[in-house]
């Protein structure tokens, strides 16, 4: 009765944890392919986590490069860009951080999604035998 009430409970922080609601009810984890799902999640957590990278990257070039402009504008060297005219740059720089920080809790989301499929799947192998 046990293993019900934290199967139960599993799967109902499963359902919380995804946003896209591919998972409707317990009703949908009734004869459910665990390992399938985990190989699903694995591929959406391996794309998430290369192009979280990407952006990573690009938010770090840009402020950078923000922050040099806004320095060498500060020390008033002459022929530098006019920051209104940046306005463009550290539009993409704010894009791109928080680009960034949303993969980043959509891969800690599939993290958690992992592990409680995981738990999930050892469950029902210790149930069938």
């Amino acid at each position: 009765m046990q293993t019900l009430d934290l199967k139960g409970d599993l799967i109902k922080q499963l359902i919380e944890l995804n946003k896209n609601k591919e998972f409707i009810s317990n009703a949908d984890f009734q004869n459910i392919n665990w390992k399938s799902l985990k190989s699903e999640i694995q591929q959406n957590l391996d794309k998430l986590k290369s192009t979280s990278k990407i952006y990573d990257v690009a938010a770090y070039i840009l402020l950078t490069i923000t922050g040099v402009i806004s320095f060498l504008k500060v020390l008033d060297v002459v022929n530098m860009p006019d920051l209104n005219k940046g306005a463009l740059l550290i539009l993409l720089t704010v894009t791109n951080a928080t680009v960034a920080f949303s993969q980043k809790i959509k891969i800690s989301r599939l993290e958690k999604q992992f592990l409680l499929i995981d738990i999930l799947e050892k469950i029902d192998s210790d149930d069938n035998t």
